[in-house]
């Protein structure tokens, strides 16, 4: 699929199908994430494939923008290592970096025909303590 009919197609898929996603094409998604750029390359992101059925569901319920999990087999956390992300103690720069390649991980999605949809956790504490 060209590039920019990818990025002008990609919508916020909020009902699934149930049906699995292969793990080949869940990794096609991981690898699209960790392509993106980051503060000084510091390639601090961490992705968490999540295909447990109740985890999932913990996750639909407890997060008050996540309801469309409960419909999906999968979702990919997108997180950061702040030991390594660049100057994390100072600036919020990780947040920006874990945005882009949320973002590749849902064009990649596009281009694979798949539907999918962002949800955030940060910097609310007590959805990132239900994430963790």
């Amino acid at each position: 699929m060209d590039t920019l009919k990818t990025i002008l197609d990609r919508r916020s898929i909020r009902k699934y199908t149930k049906a699995p996603v292969s793990r080949e094409i869940l990794l096609q998604l991981a690898k699209a994430g960790m392509a993106a750029p980051s503060s000084r390359d510091t390639r601090h992101f961490r992705f968490i494939i999540v295909d447990d059925p109740s985890l999932i569901d913990r996750l639909g319920t407890g997060l008050p923008y996540a309801k469309m999990l409960l419909t999906a087999r999968h979702a990919i956390v997108v997180a950061s290592d702040l030991s390594i992300a660049y100057d994390a103690a100072s600036s919020d720069y990780w947040v920006q970096d874990c945005s882009a390649a949320a973002e590749n991980i849902l064009l990649a999605a596009q281009a694979l025909g798949l539907g999918a949809c962002w949800t955030a956790a940060h910097p609310r504490p007590e959805r990132v303590a239900l994430v963790k």
